[in-house]
């Protein structure tokens, strides 16, 4: 049951550091969803979702008590319903940007959908503490090969066409050149030449 528990926690970690690093990889993207929704003062509420974000994938991994961090998760998904319902209320559709430039879709009834989600992971998060540095560094060195994953996919997907479009133009002649982490990034750079 504590796998499961803790569970609960990485995915925390995973989906909250995913979502800040997209809206800091690409903030004029998530600034741009904010203006669409009408707020002002938009760069110090980019700042804060991010902050507050990153707080609760900390949270999820540091020695404070459960209930800081559902109490974080349920903060969150507030504001994310609250986002979702003020969308649907506007004359033209907003386009959310939660996880940066990655996965945009329309932003509201998904949000409202969500937030029995949210308050899941909020209870299982509650449920499960990391009592110790080795259940900490668990969770965390768990969330971050997940993380890593998941960042990763994107590229792999791009060498992946990159060497699909080169054989196809070449006729085959740099079959295998992907083959060699060495030669991938040779390929990669004689690509964008």
């Amino acid at each position: 049951m504590d796998i499961l528990l803790a569970a609960f926690r990485v995915v925390a970690v995973v989906v909250f550091a995913i979502s800040a690093l997209g809206k800091l990889r690409a903030p004029e993207v998530f600034q741009g969803v904010l203006a669409d929704l009408g707020l002002a003062r938009v760069r110090l509420w980019w700042l804060l979702i991010v902050g507050a974000e990153l707080l609760t994938a900390a949270l999820m991994v540091s020695p404070a008590p459960s209930w800081l961090s559902a109490a974080a998760v349920l903060t969150l998904a507030a504001v994310f319903a609250a986002a979702g319902v003020r969308a649907m209320r506007l004359p033209r559709p907003v386009v959310c940007a939660c996880f940066g430039d990655i996965g945009r879709r329309p932003l509201g009834r998904p949000q409202l959908l969500a937030l029995p989600l949210w308050t899941g992971l909020a209870a299982g998060v509650l449920s499960w503490q990391p009592a110790s540095v080795d259940e900490r560094t668990a969770v965390l060195g768990t969330a971050i090969l997940i993380a890593l994953a998941v960042q990763a996919t994107p590229l792999v997907l791009s060498l992946r066409r990159a060497r699909a479009d080169r054989l196809a133009t070449t006729g085959g002649a740099t079959s295998g050149m992907l083959e060699n982490g060495d030669q991938a990034l040779t390929f990669v750079n004689l690509r964008s030449s």
